[in-house]
């Protein structure tokens, strides 16, 4: 696999040509992580989820399911709504409130925490759960909580993408795959789709 040149990554506010983009958003990975594991038990995790691929394990071996926790769930009815009256339902989570509130954007569908267990994977797939969510310039945003050695993140056909920061990428384009060979579980959140605010993210985007 090859790390494309940042410079190769096309147009990054509507998608038309974007694999991924790293942005330049500085936020606290070890608060926000460590919010989310000292509150894990009350975080509602879920393993059965689309593109959840149990077929054929033998071929990679010892293999966990990996979860995710909808921390905003888009439906018709709240798809509308702002991002600050979305997430009213965890701001005891003060990291994690504080984080969705400061991005560069207009509007969300998901914001989801998600874990990939040691020795695990997620199947190349091309995410498509949010048809209805159709506004122009929607992508996705994704962001690291800690460096973890052997956490791959490949996506498309242009190989291994950064895996320590932010990223905007297109999921709905792109097939793209995660593979965990660590001891260690990778955290991530994920906003699924964004509406970008143009002018905020043309300052965060290199």
């Amino acid at each position: 696999y090859t790390i494309i040149d940042k410079k190769q990554a096309g147009n990054w506010y509507d998608g038309s040509a974007l694999p991924y983009q790293t942005l330049q958003f500085e936020y606290d990975k070890t608060a926000i992580c460590n919010e989310i594991k000292h509150n894990r038990e009350n975080l509602n995790f879920d393993i059965n989820v689309p593109h959840q691929n149990k077929l054929n394990l033998e071929e990679f071996g010892q293999y966990e399911p990996w979860a995710i926790c909808y921390l905003i769930e888009g439906t018709e009815s709240n798809k509308n709504l702002s991002i600050y009256e979305k997430s009213q339902s965890f701001k005891h989570l003060k990291h994690l409130y504080e984080f969705i509130n400061r991005l560069p954007i207009t509007n969300l569908y998901h914001f989801i925490i998600a874990e990939l267990p040691p020795n695990s994977y997620i199947y190349p797939h091309i995410d498509s759960d949010y048809k209805k969510f159709k506004d122009k310039g929607t992508a996705t945003m994704y962001f690291n909580l800690e460096k973890v050695d052997g956490v791959f993140y490949k996506m498309g056909n242009v190989g291994l993408v950064p895996n320590e920061g932010g990223l905007l990428i297109n999921n709905k384009k792109y097939s793209h795959a995660v593979v965990n060979e660590s001891q260690q579980t990778r955290h991530i959140v994920m906003i699924s789709p964004a509406v970008l605010d143009r002018e905020k993210l043309s300052t965060l985007v290199n």
